[in-house]
C-alpha cells in the first residue's frame, strides 16, 4: 500500500509535507492530544515565512509537540516580585534517538 501511494509524497509542489504533518498529528493521537503537548493550545505548527514551529519540529523528532527543547517541565514564578503567578513550560520528557541543532546554534549565535 505504501509503495503504491509513494508518488503522492514526491510530486513537486504537491501535498507531501501536509500529508506528513497530518500523519504525525494523527499518530500522536489527534489534534486535541497534539495541542495538549503545547504550552499554548492555539499555537500553529507552521509560523511566519512558512517555517516549522518548535512544536512541529519536536513532534517529528521525538513524537510529542512540546513547545520547548529543554528536559522535562519547568515552572516559572515571580517569587522575588511577590506575585503568585506561575507559568508551566513543557519540554521534551525523554532523550530522543535523534539530536538536532536549532537554526541559531548552526550559525553560532549562542556563544
Amino acid at each position: 500500500f505504501v509503495e503504491s501511494k509513494l508518488q503522492v509524497y514526491q510530486v513537486p509542489k504537491g501535498i507531501g509535507v501536509i500529508l506528513l504533518v497530518v500523519s504525525a498529528v494523527l499518530s500522536r493521537g489527534g489534534v486535541a492530544h497534539t495541542r495538549g503537548d503545547m504550552d499554548l493550545q492555539d499555537t500553529s505548527l507552521i509560523v511566519e515565512h512558512g517555517y516549522c514551529a518548535q512544536e512541529l519540529v519536536n513532534l517529528l523528532m521525538v513524537g510529542m509537540a512540546t513547545s520547548n527543547v529543554f528536559d522535562g517541565v519547568q515552572v516559572l514564578s515571580d517569587v522575588a516580585g511577590g506575585s503568585k503567578d506561575e507559568a508551566t513550560m513543557k519540554g521534551i520528557p525523554y532523550r530522543g534517538e535523534i539530536g538536532f541543532l536549532t537554526y541559531y546554534e548552526h550559525f553560532d549565535y549562542f556563544t
